[in-house]
């Protein structure tokens, strides 16, 4: 919708994919006045009770009369309440996109959580940099909501939501709290975290040297 200084409606549009439903948009426009939007969108003709097939989409719209420019395609799958709770954009004409869904896997492999956040790095024309889940990680029936981020002046990035956990280290049990946590610049909890859809592997704690004394 884009509208005059006083609210009048000057021009509006549906995004619409094929004949299925859109969740949830984030909108930035860029220095050209051009916009760029990112939804979750259901791509499947599943039953809204076991809507899984979801995909991202990444658009360009034309400043003027909001017609598509581009179209991009990501995080194609599985992804059962893929929901897009911000994007913003970084100094170097980058973007992030941040949300929060249910991975398939947990359906047969009670692993990680029952919903993830992520957030996904993509350049000015939509092609991805990089791409991180984020949780809690100390139950695997654990929802954690990434509902909004920002970019710190260290060029690393602050996320914020709510944490659902039925092992709260302050009551003990069931209980829902405020979930902050802060990455690198390219989305890392701990330096060097390149890995996709992995567990981060533990730091190294301890090593020895050989020869014991050393000598040099």
């Amino acid at each position: 919708l884009i509208t005059d200084s006083l609210g009048n409606k000057l021009k509006d549009r549906y995004l619409k994919y094929e004949a299925f439903g859109n969740y949830s948009m984030g909108i930035q426009q860029k220095e050209n006045g051009n916009f760029i939007v990112a939804y979750a969108t259901t791509y499947k003709s599943f039953p809204a009770s076991a809507d899984l097939s979801r995909k991202l989409i990444i658009e360009e719209l034309d400043k003027d009369d909001l017609s598509t420019v581009w179209q991009k395609e990501s995080l194609q799958g599985y992804l059962n309440g893929l929901v897009v709770s911000r994007l913003i954009t970084q100094n170097d004409s980058t973007y992030l996109i941040a949300g929060t869904y249910s991975p398939d896997y947990i359906l047969y492999e009670g692993d990680f959580a029952a919903q993830l956040g992520y957030i996904f790095a993509i350049k000015e024309n939509g092609d991805s940099l990089w791409y991180r889940d984020y949780s809690n990680g100390t139950d695997s029936s654990e929802y954690n909501y990434l509902n909004d981020i920002a970019v710190t002046p260290d060029g690393g990035i602050v996320g914020a939501g709510r944490l659902q956990t039925p092992k709260s280290p302050y009551t003990g049990g069931l209980a829902s709290h405020v979930w902050l946590f802060k990455t690198d610049s390219i989305g890392c909890l701990y330096p060097g975290c390149d890995t996709v859809y992995q567990k981060p592997k533990a730091p190294v704690t301890e090593f020895k040297v050989y020869p014991n004394p050393v000598q040099n």
